[in-house]
């Protein structure tokens, strides 16, 4: 409507124009004969003034630079009777008080205000000589108290806030004989209300302008006391576009009072059409007054309930709000089935550990507020606590558990490609519990057993999504039962160390052991420990479990040594246990507690923990090898990533997964892999073992591929410490038994291996075989990836092969070069370096080497290489 037009209006003129002003204008209203302003703190007067025809103060000479008390009153001194004391902001002080120098007595209203930044007293007089004048302004006066004691009594009414509105403007609307009245608030909460006498509906010129109009306003009415127009017709500087608005309304005269709170604009009351023109507009000024703070206690309010519904950290609604916003939809939707979905951040803690709290923080909120983004209308979403979220949505009709989890992935996706994941070198992964909604019940169980289904999620499972089922329950009980029960356990010794034995398979000897764990519960039975590790590492108490474990080990280990036998025994370390700080402190105070060679006690750690959070444990693997203890890579083959995992970290052995000899594999394929993974570890200088051995085919098949040394049922089960030491005493194996066994003896063998193996060389990533004399490096065989990385062709790279150096080609450097491999070689340690490219890039490089055999005078190398640019770039 009026927002058509590109001009602003000029309401700032016409309240200038119109209104009863602070300022420079005439302000003096029709009631009233005389008033002035005084400044609060100093008395001076800042202005007065009275109508043209009341010549009674004329006598006494100008005003300006004088004090209150000495022009009104002839005193030297402040009155005894000023209301100052007794006057708070925004209210009004009624008394009647002859005046000494003026005259008269007078009925006086005093209104706390601000003038140009001053806090300031307006007083404003009504000469009462005469009965009959002392008679009609206190009919006025208690009328209008009594019009003022109906608003009141409205507004401390318990209905709604708009209903007490329309009821004020009735009472208003009537007390001055109008044809409507209207309450325009202009603060956010849109509290709209207005009163018609003929009852037909009104729409406000509030709700037609834009906000720059609204702004406006505000700005117009700032020292305003009051408009009127008497004619709307014929008030000449009266907008075109609200004069046009208005008459279109019907409105032939108005009456607007502006409502202001601590000096804020609220809104404004109007009245239009108004018969009764007796009433003080004052008495309206005083409705305005209690009308604008009840909104201001309204915005205080719904501020404090915004608080109250709003989770401080990241912005989005609490766990209360999406209580109340579910009940809404459902009850709004008795026919749509809705799920409610819980999801946290996996290893949270470990993140916080690593990176920081405030940085935690940034994580927490950019997941909110992509979350509060990624919701619908009519979905809802909440921060419950810590790391954990929730939202709330409509179960999808056609293939509902394919479509979530497809929803679920692309918001994973998201998270991960924001700027705050990407500053970081950390695959932060969500995991979510589904629990849809078959039944009426509160959206607080919904949510219990959505967590329920998340809880169920295992620690290394592939999927980061459950749906509940009522399995889940009785799964629950008695998960809390052993969490509840694990701490007495291990104060019972109820958790006892088992051992299996560890083969030469050739020798026919026993070489070690694994100590392994078993709980043997009165309460719960025999507890298999596929139920509560995965329990504890989701509770985060594997620790406690883990060092128990390697306590009991050491003492062991000491009664064997004191016996005079020599046995590795590996333990098992949790990826939460490589992570804490003090894991290396920890094992070699233990070890230095019970006087144990480093050698006797050989670290085990999963390949999977390898794959996720990698850089955090290859760094410490590398602390635990550099203080001597030995590092196996436990269940190689499990994952999905093993090459690179064992191209990436100096572990000294590995286990393999016997899964490669599942007897339902009847291609062959497992055999064929198994047997290149035993050459691979050959061929960097490791020692291998099987782990899981189960028949004597299979023992024989791994001697005939060179993997002598095992561990399965076939030689032994786990057994009691007590069974295991007589073992002990019976084979007598020391600890100075070496189970490598590269088997290679020349270059030939070892380029026959690769050539019949060219699909397996190729996977190892960027490598190369080369021969070193200490000075020169000879590439003997190059795969692809190696030429992908460095950014030139088989053929572009010819000379280099033709000079047999290839250290002219990767570094500018050669002397440090040559020292940097050496090193390499020397403690099987990475090297780190950088190449120009043909291209001019600069590329940071790591590679790692390994001696796959040395005649004395050359050795023949492994190398292997990896472009690490992008983490050079982050860090």
């Amino acid at each position: 409507m009026m927002s058509g037009s590109s001009d602003r209006l000029d309401l700032t003129g016409l309240a200038k124009n119109y209104g009863y002003y602070f300022g420079d204008e005439e302000i003096v209203s029709d009631s009233e004969d005389w008033l002035y302003i005084c400044d609060s703190e100093t008395y001076e007067l800042l202005l007065f003034q009275q109508k043209k025809d009341n010549t009674v103060t004329s006598k006494l000479g100008d005003w300006h630079g004088r004090k209150c008390y000495e022009f009104i009153e002839g005193k030297d001194h402040p009155c005894e009777f000023c209301p100052l004391k007794n006057l708070r902001r925004d209210n009004y002080y009624f008394w009647t008080h002859k005046c000494e120098m003026l005259g008269v007595e007078a009925f006086l209203k005093v209104i706390d205000i601000d003038w140009n930044g001053r806090r300031a007293m307006l007083h404003t007089g009504i000469n009462i000589n005469s009965q009959a004048r002392r008679n009609e302004v206190m009919t006025e006066y208690l009328l209008s108290r009594n019009a003022l004691t109906s608003v009141l009594s409205c507004l401390m009414d318990e209905n709604p806030i708009e209903d007490n509105f329309k009821k004020i403007c009735a009472i208003i609307g009537t007390f001055f004989s109008a044809d409507r009245a209207i309450i325009t608030d202009y603060t956010p909460n849109r509290l709209n209300a207005g009163w018609s006498k003929s009852g037909e509906p009104f729409t406000q010129i509030a709700t037609v302008l834009t906000d720059e109009e609204r702004k406006s306003i505000s700005d117009a009415t700032i020292h305003l006391r009051y408009l009127r127009i008497e004619d709307v017709s014929t008030a000449d500087k009266l907008d075109p576009r609200i004069r046009e608005y208005w008459t279109a309304c019907g409105i032939r005269s108005i009456l607007l009072i502006p409502m202001h709170y601590n000096g804020d604009f609220i809104g404004t009351i109007s009245l239009h059409n108004i018969r009764n023109h007796f009433p003080s507009v004052e008495t309206l000024n005083l409705v305005g007054m209690s009308v604008a703070k009840c909104i201001h206690a309204y915005c205080v309010e719904r501020g404090a309930e915004e608080k109250l519904y709003t989770d401080p950290l990241t912005g989005i609604p609490n766990f209360a709000a999406l209580k109340h916003r579910a009940a809404d939809l459902m009850e709004q939707n008795p026919d749509v089935t809705y799920f409610c979905c819980v999801m946290d951040i996996k290893f949270f803690s470990l993140f916080n550990r690593r990176y920081g709290y405030k940085m935690g923080d940034k994580v927490l909120i950019t997941i909110a507020q992509l979350l509060k983004k990624y919701m619908c209308p009519d979905e809802a979403c909440c921060r419950i606590a810590a790391d954990q979220f929730c939202f709330f949505a409509k179960y999808p009709k056609d293939d509902p558990e394919g479509r979530i989890r497809r929803r679920f992935e692309r918001f994973n996706e998201i998270v991960l490609n924001t700027d705050a994941m990407k500053s970081v070198n950390y695959k932060l992964e969500l995991q979510s519990g589904i629990y849809v909604f078959d039944e009426r019940i509160s959206i607080s169980e919904a949510v219990d057993k959505a967590n329920l289904a998340r809880r169920s999620l295992k620690t290394y499972q592939s999927s980061d999504i459950a749906f509940y089922s009522s399995d889940l329950m009785d799964g629950q009980k008695r998960e809390t039962e052993l969490i509840q029960d694990f701490k007495s356990a291990l104060k019972n010794h109820e958790l006892s160390v088992f051992f299996q034995p560890q083969c030469n398979y050739a020798q026919n000897k026993m070489v070690g052991a694994e100590a392994l764990v078993r709980w043997h519960s009165p309460k719960h039975g025999n507890v298999s420990p596929a139920e509560f590790i995965p329990l504890l590492e989701r509770h985060g108490m594997i620790y406690q479990l883990d060092r128990y474990v390697w306590e009991k080990v050491c003492i062991y280990q000491r009664k064997w040594l004191d016996m005079g036998m020599h046995c590795p025994i590996s333990v098992n370390v949790s990826r939460y246990d490589v992570l804490r700080e003090d894991i290396c402190k920890e094992l070699c105070s233990l070890l230095e507690k019970y006087n144990i060679p480093k050698e006797l006690l050989p670290i085990e750690i999963t390949e999977t923990a390898y794959i996720k959070n990698s850089d955090e444990l290859i760094n410490v693997v590398n602390r635990l090898k550099n203080l001597g203890f030995t590092v196996e890579m436990d269940d190689f083959g499990s994952g999905y990533s093993s090459l690179n995992a064992l191209k990436d970290v100096a572990v000294d052995l590995i286990k393999l997964d016997m899964k490669f000899l599942d007897a339902k594999d009847t291609s062959g394929k497992g055999g064929s892999i198994l047997n290149c993974i035993v050459r691979m570890t050959r061929w960097l200088g490791l020692e291998v073992l099987a782990e899981g051995v189960e028949t004597k085919e299979q023992a024989e098949y791994l001697k005939n591929i060179g993997c002598d040394f095992m561990q399965g049922y076939y030689f032994s089960r786990p057994i009691p410490a007590d069974e295991f030491e007589q073992k002990l005493i019976s084979s007598r194996t020391e600890s100075s038994e070496n189970l490598s066994n590269n088997g290679i003896t020349d270059v030939a063998e070892l380029m026959d291996s690769v050539m019949s193996n060219p699909l397996f060389f190729n996977l190892m990533g960027a490598a190369a075989i080369a021969e070193s004399d200490g000075s020169n490096l000879e590439a003997l065989m190059i795969n692809d990836s190696f030429f992908e990385m460095i950014g030139c062709t088989r053929e572009e790279y010819q000379p280099y092969f033709r000079h047999m150096d290839m250290y002219n080609k990767l570094v500018g450097d050669r002397n440090g070069a040559v020292e940097s491999f050496r090193h390499s070689i020397r403690n099987k340690l990475p090297h780190d370096f950088c190449i120009t490219a043909d291209d001019g890039s600069v590329r940071s490089i790591r590679m790692f080497c390994r001696r796959l055999f040395s005649d004395g005078e050359k050795d023949i190398l492994l190398l292997l290489f990896d472009d690490i640019t992008d983490q050079s770039d982050i860090q």
